[in-house]
């Protein structure tokens, strides 16, 4: 059986990766937000489909424009190879652009963060800043006019970044962001605020040719925390207009937006599907808790070129409300269903991935006695049906009788045993 890529709209990479996890946000922060790790582990190997995207941000004046164009993956796939544009426009004239890309064996790009206009010394008008940060280091940089020279000089800042917080026009960054598939076209905009983790101002406007079918300000689903604390500026990853999420190769929009809810950052997808009744764009959400999912075409299919065949994606996820509040538990694969408008789970139908996981969960807390692997592996084994299996190896792999009666206990109440 051979595999073909899924054909996104937008420019994507297929990599096999030996990881399971989402180790690191992309968004224009001080310190980029750490999203949790997915437990399970580095013997769980699959294709993973890693679209990517390019994304916009602005900040102008009467004088200045600047235009920074990030290349990034639209998801956390747990690679940091974003690669960064800087464009400066002044007084209408285009000014050679600066670049910002990953130096192999040195450091993978987490982000770059801006533009960001400060006000520095004597000068007659503001300097940009950007940010660029590695999973080593940070580091920023400062372009300013020179008269002298009649064009914009690069050096290390000379304010802090805490002073140009004070500055009005250091606050407003627009964003934007696009994509398309199908004759449909989905394009996102907002205000990125600076020091903070996301934006403001969310808003999605969706056309199918040239008819606009949606245009309106958007907001995550609300999750409300026993503290009540809850982040007002959520991140948003997309947009990303597919076909092959949609059995029916349909085109949808996906959006993931994260946002804080007490000290957990959580996470949300959100569809949005053409209803052909009522002939607008309606929303389906799906909250995923601190396991936010990744792409992966699991279903194998017999190809042949004369034979169409529709490589729908699958979410590939742990179930968090089995663990929660902690990061973790048995996998969990997802699939969006056009009869209910909804992503399922499908989970059960693959049983030689649950098999991979529970056996990468178990060496896992083998090597590190975490007790979310084991959460992991009593849960995997309890989706294949190996229950007493399970509980014989929980009491020769755990001998903290009290730790066992909680996963125990956690598994019959989440109806897995």
């Amino acid at each position: 059986m051979k595999r073909v890529p899924v054909n996104f709209a937008v420019e994507q990479a297929v990599r096999k990766l030996g990881i399971f996890c989402a180790s690191a946000s992309l968004a224009l922060s001080a310190v980029a937000p750490a999203h949790a790790d997915l437990v399970a582990a580095s013997a769980f190997n699959t294709d993973w489909y890693q679209p990517m995207h390019k994304r916009t941000f602005t900040a102008s004046n009467s004088k200045v424009q600047a235009e920074l164009e990030l290349t990034e993956h639209i998801f956390d796939e747990g690679k940091a190879d974003t690669s960064g544009k800087l464009t400066i426009i002044r007084n209408g004239k285009r000014f050679s652009a600066d670049k910002y890309e990953s130096k192999k064996d040195v450091a993978d790009i987490v982000t770059v963060k801006g533009p960001i206009f400060a006000a520095i010394g004597d000068q007659d008008e503001p300097a940009i800043e950007i940010g660029e940060q590695t999973y080593q280091s940070s580091d920023y940089y400062e372009y300013f006019w020179d008269d002298a020279k009649g064009k914009y000089v690069k050096q290390k800042p000379s304010i802090e970044l805490g002073d140009i917080a004070s500055q009005p026009e250091a606050k407003n960054i627009q964003g934007f962001s696009e994509s398309s598939s199908a004759g449909l076209t989905a394009a996102l905009t907002w205000q990125q605020q600076f020091g903070t983790f996301g934006g403001s101002g969310w808003h999605l406007k969706i056309t199918r040719g040239k008819e606009c079918v949606f245009d309106e300000d958007i907001q995550p689903p609300d999750l409300p925390s026993e503290d009540g604390r809850v982040d007002k500026e959520p991140e948003c990853f997309g947009p990303l207009v597919s076909t092959s999420i949609s059995p029916q190769n349909d085109a949808v929009v996906d959006l993931r937006m994260t946002r804080i809810v007490g000290h957990a950052r959580l996470s949300c997808e959100m569809i949005y599907y053409y209803d052909k009744v009522t002939k607008k764009m309606l929303l389906s959400t799906h909250e995923w808790g601190l396991n936010s999912p990744r792409l992966a075409q699991i279903d194998p299919c017999t190809y042949a070129p004369e034979i169409p065949c529709n490589y729908q994606i699958q979410y590939v996820t742990e179930d968090w409300s089995l663990s929660k509040p902690d990061m973790g538990g048995p996998i969990q694969i997802w699939q969006w269903d056009n009869k209910v408008h909804q992503l399922v789970d499908i989970t059960k139908k693959y049983s030689s991935d649950i098999e991979r996981h529970a056996k990468a969960a178990r060496e896992q807390f083998e090597k590190e006695r975490s007790y979310a692997s084991l959460l992991a592996y009593c849960g995997d084994m309890c989706l294949l049906g190996h229950q007493q299996e399970m509980l014989a190896d929980l009491a020769k792999l755990n001998q903290a009788t009290e730790t066992n009666d909680k996963i125990i206990a956690q598994l019959k109440s989440a109806h897995y045993m």
